[in-house]
């Protein structure tokens, strides 16, 4: 559809998958101001690029509740939202593992963080625990006589 709609995958008690969109707080807002001109559903859907089922949730949410509401998160909040900065330059600079830089966050910002939580901050940045394979060094003209 259109670039500003985030998707999540909701997976029903059925073991049913709901791809359902998510609108940013823009385009709510812009649907609501174009629903107050008297513009039809069916032209706010076409202007915006959107379904016809989607505006008219929107504006049903804001009629119901007279502001536009932002869903709730799921879920726990992560332990090292707030450290992701100092994990990634840790990690890019002075190249420390997963373990060390767990004890670092608790050293400087007192947050207890196992090893795993922080290998998947460095997991979603590219960083993933690879050795570099030692190659021998081998001259020029050794690497000639072996051809």
């Amino acid at each position: 559809m259109i670039s500003r709609l985030r998707h999540f995958v909701v997976i029903a008690a059925d073991s049913t998958i709901i791809i359902t969109p998510q609108i940013d707080a823009s385009v709510q807002k812009s649907i609501s101001k174009i629903h107050g001109e008297n513009h039809s559903i069916r032209k706010i859907a076409d202007d915006l690029k959107l379904s016809k089922s989607t505006v008219e949730k929107v504006i049903k949410d804001s009629k119901n509740t007279g502001k536009i509401l932002q869903p709730k998160k799921n879920g726990r909040p992560r332990k090292t939202s707030r450290q992701y900065r100092f994990i990634k330059k840790m990690a890019l600079n002075n190249r420390l593992t997963a373990a060390s830089i767990s004890r670092e966050l608790h050293a400087y910002h007192y947050t207890k963080a196992s090893r795993k939580p922080v290998s998947r901050r460095l997991n979603e940045i590219g960083l993933f625990a690879r050795l570099s394979v030692e190659k021998p060094l081998i001259n020029k003209i050794l690497r000639l006589s072996f051809a």
